[in-house]
């Protein structure tokens, strides 16, 4: 972890060192919302999973320093496998970040509270830490988060830390990669996500998504696990900006804004 963290800070000076050419427009208030529905397969079951998740930016008026305000609720239909999985999984999140938007990109602090509810578990984590977006060029996006997770329930700590690459072939279709790696004790966990984005129409603000999620868990008798994702997400930006790239870099943070790994919901 403290490698992970290093990483972070070396990438985190560098990005503020170059600066950045490609300034977006005036940062104002924008939301979002995101509804969605996948699936997870592991050990021969399958589960179904729905979600929404809102979110709003601010600005405070005290220059390009923005707070913004995240929630998310997700529900799961566990069913099939070897022992059998069957019941109702649910978890919410609750959180928010204190950024600063500049020329080339943006970094703050987040934090975050979230509850797992398993027929076997009920889960109750609070997560904290710093997060950077660099735009090195107008087509391409590097992020990295980390910080602290506390799973309050288990009485155990333990830290997270993450990368993303996103790369627009055109204005309105965003490429995106990202990987988390989580160590708590005795529940360690990397996720690895590929998303692609299409904004057809820039007059309506509706965004179709598509993601694949690969799940390695380690001191865990589930192992692995893979699922898929895909939904639609509203994006209303009062600066007025058209494309999804601008419609992004001046919208809630997404993936930099938190930690929680509940794309699938934990499995027991």
């Amino acid at each position: 972890m403290r490698g992970s963290i290093t990483i972070f800070i070396a990438l985190a000076g560098t990005a503020l060192s170059a600066g950045g050419a490609w300034a977006e427009s005036a940062q104002d208030s924008a939301f979002a919302i995101t509804t969605e529905y996948g699936q997870t397969h592991v050990n021969g079951a399958t589960a179904n999973s729905w979600g929404a998740a809102p979110s709003a930016i601010f600005g405070t008026g005290l220059g390009h320093l923005l707070i913004e305000a995240d929630g998310s609720y997700r529900w799961q239909l566990d069913r099939g496998g070897t022992p059998p999985a069957t019941g109702r999984s649910e978890a919410w999140s609750g959180g928010g970040s204190v950024l600063w938007h500049f020329d080339g990109g943006r970094f703050g602090a987040s934090g975050e509270y979230a509850q797992y509810q398993t027929p076997k578990h009920d889960r109750h984590i609070a997560a904290y830490g710093l997060f950077y977006e660099w735009w090195p060029a107008s087509w391409i996006t590097l992020g990295a988060k980390g910080g602290l997770v506390d799973e309050i329930t288990a009485n155990r700590d333990g830290g997270y830390a993450g990368g993303e690459l996103a790369i627009s072939p055109i204005p309105d279709i965003v490429l995106r990669g990202t990987a988390d790696f989580t160590r708590i004790t005795n529940d360690d966990r990397d996720q690895y996500t590929g998303e692609f984005e299409l904004l057809p129409v820039r007059s309506v603000p509706f965004v179709f998504f598509g993601d694949y999620v690969y799940d390695d868990y380690h001191q865990d008798a589930r192992g692995s696990n893979w699922s898929w994702v895909a939904g639609i997400r509203f994006i209303f930006n009062l600066s007025g900006q058209e494309s999804l790239t601008q419609r992004e870099r001046t919208g809630p943070l997404g993936w930099a804004g938190g930690y929680t790994l509940d794309r699938p919901l934990p499995y027991k």
